[in-house]
């Protein structure tokens, strides 16, 4: 192991602070100085008079004889950061800070605390006239702490357990944690090994909204949750993927963060943005049940930015017509007269087998054609789900405009 710097006189005063209420001693602060008292005699100390506490470097018989009554214990030592959590209502009202609900509330649908350990190796450098302390801290496994997280979990400053900690839940340092190798003739050195209990803290957030609730599951280390809430998760929306901190109702009724939502431009309420469309004509954002889809470029429009074409009289986005006529009017293709649409064409106008010189076009809603007879032109326009005659129109050979034709056929006008 590296040779850790020697800690302070403080250190040193918590280290023996530690040592013997691990020991099942107290110190009593008097005028001369402190005074260990035990209640059973296995661990008893006996020194000459109260000790100095500001003295301690120079009193290496007690830290030695501290650690050596530490190393018959019958199991590990442990410690707790003295900054440490140890019940859930010390930090509840932390874990609710980051998060807001419009209208709404934040809860605490459950938390546990346990026990993740660490392990701090304390070489003792001992001569007859001083004694000092170096610190070093491993995970579980026995890879060194780095300094960012003994700063976090305030591993820097140990005591011992609030409560005592089972001994089954106690685990065995490595083996690497063991006692260093003997220091030079004129010093001698010890280590103590301690057990180091943080609370790792594991919970689940609820955010209601009247009837309205979901639930936001965290982890972490209870003490580093408290100290800065912003290290807990934001909800993630499940139908966008957006996330935050700040939540709110939609009109359809999901509750979700504000960046996962869009104001309708017509009605004024807040929606999912995948239940948002934008009309292509207007450019306005609106709820996607507002707007209707063109049966022929598929873009959404709301329904007054509708144009209908002045040849087969459907209604299309604006953005299809050219001189009057939508796009499939005027990309109307020649068929031949076995073509199978011509059969409902004349199922539904049997005098349309007179017909010839066929030109057909459709979209998604519609079937238009148009069929010639010596005389002129006759234009059909067929629903494709119903097969109802939605059109019926026609124009002589020297008429540019379609005349509307009445007869005893289907037709949905």
């Amino acid at each position: 192991m590296m040779n850790a710097p020697p800690i302070s006189d403080a250190s040193l005063r918590d280290f023996v602070v530690w040592a013997v209420m691990t020991l099942g001693g107290r110190i009593e602060d008097t005028e001369r100085g402190w005074v260990f008292a035990f209640d059973e005699d296995t661990h008893r100390l006996s020194f000459d008079g109260p000790i100095d506490p500001s003295d301690l470097a120079r009193r290496p018989d007690l830290v030695r004889l501290l650690a050596q009554r530490l190393a018959r214990c019958e199991t590990l030592p442990c410690a707790v950061p003295r900054t440490d959590i140890q019940r859930v209502s010390e930090f509840a009202s932390h874990l609710y800070q980051p998060y807001h609900v419009d209208g709404g509330t934040v809860r605490l649908a459950g938390c546990t605390l346990e026990n993740r350990f660490f392990f701090r190796v304390t070489n003792i450098d001992a001569s007859d006239a001083s004694v000092s302390l170096s610190h070093e801290w491993f995970d579980a496994e026995g890879n060194r702490v780095e300094p960012e997280l003994q700063s976090v979990l305030g591993l820097e400053a140990l005591v011992c357990p609030p409560r005592p900690i089972p001994r089954q839940a106690i685990p065995r340092p490595p083996k690497q944690l063991g006692r260093g190798d003997a220091g030079d003739t004129d010093t001698e050195s010890d280590v103590v090994v301690a057990a180091v209990a943080v609370k790792w803290a594991s919970g689940k957030l609820e955010f209601v909204h009247e009837s309205r609730s979901v639930f936001l599951e965290f982890a972490g280390w209870a003490q580093a949750l408290r100290r800065d809430p912003g290290l807990l998760p934001p909800y993630v929306c499940p139908e966008t993927g957006q996330q935050g901190y700040d939540l709110l109702r939609t009109a359809t009724g999901e509750l979700t963060v504000r960046e996962a939502v869009g104001r309708c431009a017509v009605s004024g309420e807040w929606h999912l943005l995948t239940n948002l469309g934008t009309c292509v004509v207007s450019g306005l954002q609106v709820a996607r049940e507002l707007l209707e889809v063109c049966p022929i470029s598929q873009e959404l429009l709301l329904p007054q930015e509708f144009t209908r074409c002045q040849m087969c009289g459907e209604p299309v986005s604006p953005l299809v017509i050219a001189g009057g006529r939508c796009r499939a009017c005027r990309q109307m293709e020649s068929v031949e007269g076995d073509d199978p649409r011509i059969a409902t064409i004349v199922q539904a106008f049997p005098e349309a087998r007179t017909l010839g010189r066929w030109k057909m076009a459709e979209t998604d809603t519609t079937l238009i054609a148009i069929g010639t007879r010596w005389w002129g032109e006759w234009l059909f326009v067929v629903d494709r789900s119903s097969q109802a005659l939605r059109r019926l129109a026609r124009r002589k050979r020297w008429q540019r405009r379609w005349q509307p034709v009445q007869g005893d056929w289907p037709t949905t006008e």
